[in-house]
């Protein structure tokens, strides 16, 4: 189209004028701005000052518009791009050229895009609150499962309470299972965060060679049963303390290694740690590998290895898990710089390798204390009182048993609004506040405690099943002190307690130093086969006085093998040993 300098269009052809409806000569003498949709979403109309036209008309600049709104002669609308080039003569503005495009379909199709990215966004916030509020309603009764199941063997260890042998297993078993569906909560919470973008690296400073010490113990007894020897080896140039995200390398380790130990059934998994290059800068490049003698791994399962809720089978029957590990790994060594590598073949084993940089600290990590058994409190100390806010009976029972034991005096609320009450009445001197509660939840008890409290600060810890621990800051920003997450070790509890109220407990005894040398199928299968026969026959009746009488005539064969042997069955490991037993008959041929 073409207009003068007044903006009355002076010509069109035909295609601009069957998109707007008109003849063309209907076309002839309107003014651009009444062919602009002239008004706002909500109907205020916007003046001709506005008009992408007029303003060129007024500065003799082009224009270009991709967002406007025609008018057509029926009444309805139709969404254009547009451009409007001024025409002179010499310095004079005598008319224009308005260029516009029907972008109706385009406009669809970006709406389509827009909704779909709203209704994603809508969904996965819908997911996080599912999966928190999931996450809590697990989170709690596994918090009693677990904490009563610490509870009875607190108890059987201090003597308060006596167990048998099948008593303290299935016992056993009960914990064990626990933590294995707190891990697979965990895995589902850890993916959701990947996906929504939510997962950040929370490097400290760390002692790397404590964190790999305790990697090899924690495993080695799973290893153990299942036959494989397990080995973890650092390099003399490897670093101690190091800044690095000691949570997620931890978690990426023992995912790695624990699928090395569960797919491997003979032979050995090394996890080896290398130094790539000496420190630079205050900086030093790390490789983190780990090789198993298992089946190997085809070509084509290695490509599906790190999608979510995939598991490679490599040959053996499907294994226990979420499927969710080597997922969640690759994601973590990514967030902190890196990426895994795989290198394996049917029938060659498998590696698994990264690489990290880390920041190389001069001064030593000060060393976590160890965890020892509390059986009590150091006489002459006051009689502290402890508020427990909690609406569930039962997470009130685990604290009060827990607590009662030691001589605190306890004082319980059932809701929000009741804990705050019991605070101004009682004025305890610790208060354990779980943060979703009836009536008042704890953020707003914590935030009243703090905006009333006159004597001095009570120490608050938010004992909660939250779902993620980034909350942990809006916690702390309401006024609580310390961050206890559901499911507790009740190690953890008395600590958090004993550093606020500045107490002394009385701790049990230390145990003897755990041998070195570990009891293995191939060891056993050493052994004179009528000896191993009379072993796995005591074990299968869960005979413990028989097991030791034989421990002592495996130790007049093997010394070292007899005193492990001895110990495992003082620690009532019969199904471990059950299971060593067999893989030993399975290694000899018997």
């Amino acid at each position: 189209m073409g207009t003068n300098a007044n903006g009355e269009i002076t010509f069109s052809n035909p295609a601009a004028a069957a998109l707007l409806g008109y003849a063309e000569a209907e076309m002839l003498g309107r003014r651009m701005h009444h062919l602009v949709h002239h008004s706002y979403p909500d109907g205020t109309p916007f003046p001709e000052s506005e008009c992408a036209s007029y303003q060129t008309f007024q500065d003799g600049r082009p224009r270009t518009v991709d967002s406007e709104v025609f008018w057509r002669k029926d009444g309805s609308s139709i969404p254009v791009e547009y451009s409007t080039t001024p025409l002179k003569q010499g310095f004079a503005m005598v008319g224009a050229i308005v260029v516009f495009r029907d972008i109706t379909q385009r406009k669809a199709a970006l709406d389509a895009i827009l909704d779909a990215k709203m209704a994603a966004e809508v969904a996965n916030r819908a997911k996080s609150a599912f999966l928190a509020n999931m996450s809590h309603e697990l989170r709690t009764p596994l918090n009693a499962i677990l904490g009563f199941a610490d509870l009875m063997r607190r108890e059987a260890r201090t003597g308060r309470a006596r167990l048998t042998a099948e008593q303290a297993e299935n016992l056993a078993t009960i914990h064990r299972s626990g933590e294995h569906l707190l891990g697979l909560i965990n895995d589902v919470l850890d993916i959701s965060k990947i996906e929504s973008g939510r997962a950040t690296c929370q490097p400290t400073d760390c002692d790397l060679h404590a964190l790999l010490g305790e990697l090899g113990e924690l495993l080695r007894e799973r290893a153990t049963l299942k036959s494989p020897s397990l080995r973890v080896h650092w390099a003399a140039t490897v670093p101690r303390h190091v800044r690095a995200d000691a949570t997620k390398l931890r978690q990426v380790l023992i995912n790695l290694l624990g699928n090395a130990v569960k797919f491997t059934q003979q032979g050995s998994v090394l996890l080896a740690v290398d130094a790539l290059r000496g420190e630079q800068g205050g900086r030093c490049r790390l490789r983190f590998a780990v090789s198993d003698t298992g089946p190997g791994i085809a070509a084509e399962e290695q490509a599906k290895l790190f999608q979510p809720f995939s598991q490679a089978l490599a040959g053996v029957s499907p294994q226990e898990g979420s499927g969710l590990g080597l997922a969640i790994s690759r994601q973590h060594v990514q967030l902190m710089g890196g990426d895994i590598a795989v290198h394996s073949a049917p029938g060659q084993g498998s590696r698994f390798s990264f690489e990290l940089d880390f920041e190389v600290l001069k001064g030593a990590v000060p060393e976590a204390k160890a965890q020892r058994l509390v059986i009590g409190l150091e006489p002459g100390q006051p009689r502290y009182r402890v508020l427990i806010g909690d609406d569930i009976e039962t997470n009130r029972q685990l604290l009060i048993k827990n607590l009662k034991p030691l001589g605190f005096a306890l004082i319980e609320a059932t809701d929000g609004e009741q804990a705050l009450a019991r605070w101004r009445d009682e004025q305890p001197d610790l208060i354990l506040l779980d943060m979703r509660m009836p009536k008042m939840d704890g953020y707003e008890v914590a935030r009243r405690i703090r905006a009333e409290e006159k004597r001095g600060r009570t120490p608050i810890i938010a004992v909660t099943a939250s779902a993620f621990e980034e909350q942990r800051d809006e916690v702390l920003a309401a006024g609580c002190d310390e961050f206890l997450r559901k499911p507790f070790r009740d190690a953890d509890l008395f600590e958090l307690i004993g550093r606020h109220l500045k107490l002394a407990f009385v701790y049990a005894e230390r145990a003897a130093p755990a041998l070195h040398t570990a009891v293995d199928a191939a060891r056993l299968g050493a052994l004179p086969a009528a000896l191993r026969a009379q072993l796995r026959e005591a074990l299968l009746v869960l005979d413990g006085a028989r097991c030791g009488e034989l421990a002592e005539q495996v130790a007049a064969l093997d010394p070292e093998l007899g005193a492990a042997l001895g110990k495992q069955v003082k620690e009532m490991r019969f199904e471990e040993l059950l299971g060593l037993c067999e893989a030993a008959d399975a290694w000899t041929g018997t």
